[in-house]
């Protein structure tokens, strides 16, 4: 089988004049990378009051997600929870550059870990680990420290149609080594590498449509949820180790939480085994919903629409 895996290399066509726009946006950040933490912060804390300038339709996604997920929280906390979910989105944002310029060692540590043990334990057991993860604002930080960390860690992306975007992010997320494919690609990769000795952190909570999906719960409506993840358990008898990556206001760091393996997994009832990964996420963000990125397609798909 031939390795698809997706390279960070440098090509001259990235220079064209239509990327310029890009590069400068990336410049910036990068300019950013270099401000003391509490600095950049700051500046998040005073855009964060600014959301009359956010586009409407971004506002109306969040609510939207809001609405299914939390269908009796009343108006007053849930623009509270929107409040908060920009805020900490600001943060994380203002922070992309960190990956891409600053050195290997000031981005180890800028990360806190909770939950060591339970990462320790997994990793004692000398089998491949599933690190189920959540589309937080800090997503791409759980994949970095696991990389910092193991170096043989493999992932999913989904590219976009800006090739400047893809290189600067595949370089950020590469930054320890590792491997990266297409999602569009499926895990005959990804079952390959487990058996090779990667670890692989996955993010299966977006909605994708029906096709390799049931509908199962996901805090207050039933959500469109991939059934790969007792799929790939199967296969490469991985263990399932949650992980929730989030940002850490009060520390000022990326912080990532694990949580025990998953035990007797998979069951022999595939809704289950679905809805406990969609619990894990749940359980993870639990008094810390702001740290998720509700603007992402998470109900996309209604179970009633596909009825009809």
């Amino acid at each position: 089988m031939i390795d698809q895996k997706i390279d960070n290399e440098f090509k001259i066509e990235l220079l064209h004049p239509k990327f310029i726009g890009t590069w400068l946006l990336i410049l910036f950040f990068c300019i950013l990378a270099y401000f003391p933490v509490r600095i950049r912060d700051f500046l998040a804390e005073l855009l964060s009051h600014c959301l009359f300038l956010i586009p409407k339709s971004f506002k109306r996604k969040v609510y939207k997600n809001l609405d299914y997920a939390f269908p009796d929280l009343e108006k007053d906390k849930k623009d509270k929870l929107y409040r908060n979910f920009v805020r900490v989105g600001l943060k994380v944002v203002l922070g992309y550059g960190i990956p891409f310029v600053r050195s290997k060692e000031y981005v180890k540590d800028s990360y806190k870990i909770t939950g060591q043990e339970n990462l320790d334990r997994a990793v004692s057991k000398n089998k491949p680990i599933l690190f189920v993860g959540s589309h937080c604002w800090t997503l791409d930080s759980s994949g970095i420290f696991l990389g910092s960390k193991y170096e043989k860690v493999v992932g999913l992306v989904h590219s976009s149609h800006n090739p400047v975007y893809n290189y600067c992010m595949n370089k950020m997320r590469l930054k320890f080594g590792g491997k990266i494919y297409e999602r569009k690609d499926g895990i005959k990769n990804i079952i390959k590498c487990l058996k090779e000795g990667y670890y692989f952190a996955f993010y299966p909570d977006l909605d994708l449509g029906t096709d390799g999906s049931i509908f199962v719960d996901f805090w207050g409506a039933k959500k469109a949820t991939l059934t790969v993840v007792p799929r790939i358990v199967k296969l490469s008898d991985a263990l399932v180790v949650p992980m929730t990556p989030t940002y850490n206001e009060q520390e000022h760091k990326y912080e990532i939480t694990f949580y025990p393996h998953f035990e007797n997994y998979p069951s022999n009832d595939l809704e289950a085994d679905v809805r406990r990964v969609n619990k894990a996420i749940e359980d993870g963000l639990k008094d810390r919903e702001e740290q998720y990125m509700w603007f992402l397609h998470f109900y996309r798909t209604r179970p009633e629409n596909v009825e009809k």
